[in-house]
C-alpha cells in the first residue's frame, strides 16, 4: 500500500462510500447488547474522525445480533477457535465488518485481526467521543502503530536506546528522530509521523518522558495522531498524517469487496413523518 501510494497520486475531493456491517455480541442468553444508540454516536464520530481522508461510511442494513458469551466475553489473546469460527461464518465479504462485544480480558479497547479481516470493539468505546474505533479502523487500512516494534518492550530510561527491538520474534529497526536515517524502514515505516516509542503515558497530551533515540536525541511524538496511543486520553483535535491517508487511500482501492459497492441514494426525503403509535399523550407500560 505504501509503494502504491507513492507511486501515483491521490485523489481528493471525491467522497467514496463504504458500508459497515455491525454485529452485536451479547451472551448466550442475548443479555448485555450495546445500546443502540451507541452504534449511532459510534458511526457519526467515525465519520467525523474520517472527515479529512474522503471516506465517509454508513449501515449496510440491518444489524446482526448474535448470541455467544464466548465472543461477548472475549479472551484475548489466545480468542478461541469457536469465536475465530464465528468470525468468519458471520462476517459479510461486501462491507467492513465491527462485532461488539462487552470486552477482552486483556483490558484492550478493541482490536483488528488481519486473518479474519474483522475489528472487535470492546462496546464502551462505541460512542460519540472515544478514538478507539477510528484508531482499529486504521489498523484495518493498514497502517501501524508510530512505535511499532515496541508493542512488547517498554522503553527504559535508565538503559541506552537500543538500536533494534524484537517482538513477535522478529528483529525492527528502532526510527530515529532524524528523518534522513531510517524513517522508511522503522517505526510505521511512514516519515510523515515523529519517532514514536511510548506504549504507556499517563502524563496527559503532552509527552515529556525524555525518551531518547539511539543518538541520544529526545524524541517528540506526535500526540495528536489517531494511531498513537495518546489518541486514547481524548484531549485535544486528532488526525492522520497526509501519508497515512494516502495508505489509506491505497488500501481502500485495493479491496475490490467494498470499494466497487454502489452507494445508497442521496435523494433528500421531504415528506414529513407521521405518527403511527403510540398515540399523542398516551400512556404507555415500559419494560426494563
Amino acid at each position: 500500500n505504501k509503494e502504491m501510494a507513492q507511486s501515483q497520486s491521490a485523489s481528493e475531493g471525491n467522497t467514496q462510500y463504504i458500508p459497515i456491517q455491525f454485529h452485536i455480541v451479547g451472551s448466550n442468553t442475548g443479555a448485555g447488547y450495546i445500546k443502540l444508540e451507541n452504534v449511532f454516536a459510534g458511526i457519526c464520530k467515525l465519520n467525523d474522525d474520517y472527515a479529512q481522508t474522503d471516506l465517509q461510511f454508513y449501515f449496510n442494513g440491518s444489524f446482526n445480533y448474535i448470541n455467544m458469551t464466548a465472543m461477548f466475553d472475549l479472551t484475548f489473546p489466545g480468542v478461541p477457535s469457536s469465536v475465530n469460527n464465528a468470525y468468519s461464518d458471520n462476517r459479510v465479504n461486501n462491507a467492513i465488518n465491527i462485532f461488539i462485544g462487552n470486552g477482552l480480558s486483556s483490558g484492550n479497547s478493541g482490536y483488528y485481526t488481519f486473518s479474519r479481516d474483522i475489528i472487535y470493539m470492546d462496546k464502551t468505546y462505541v460512542n460519540g467521543s472515544d478514538n478507539i474505533l477510528a484508531h482499529e479502523l486504521g489498523h484495518y487500512f493498514s497502517l501501524m502503530h508510530p512505535f511499532f516494534g515496541w508493542e512488547n518492550t517498554p522503553y527504559n530510561p535508565d538503559e541506552p536506546t537500543p538500536t533494534t527491538v524484537e517482538y513477535f520474534n522478529q528483529s525492527f529497526n528502532v526510527e530515529y528522530v532524524d528523518r534522513d536515517i531510517n524513517c522508511e524502514d522503522s517505526g510505521d515505516y511512514l516519515c510523515g509521523t515523529p519517532a514514536d516509542y511510548i506504549l504507556d503515558w499517563n502524563g496527559g497530551c503532552n509527552y515529556t518522558g525524555g525518551a531518547v533515540d539511539p543518538d541520544s536525541v529526545l524524541i517528540d511524538p506526535d500526540e495528536a495522531n489517531f494511531m498513537g496511543y495518546y489518541s486514547f486520553a481524548g484531549c485535544q483535535d486528532y488526525y492522520f498524517s497526509a501519508d497515512q491517508i494516502d495508505v489509506i487511500h491505497a488500501d481502500y482501492q485495493n479491496r475490490p469487496a467494498i470499494n466497487s459497492v454502489s452507494p445508497p441514494s442521496f435523494i433528500p426525503i421531504t415528506d414529513t413523518a407521521n405518527l403511527v403509535t403510540p398515540e399523542l399523550d398516551a400512556l404507555e407500560e415500559i419494560y426494563a
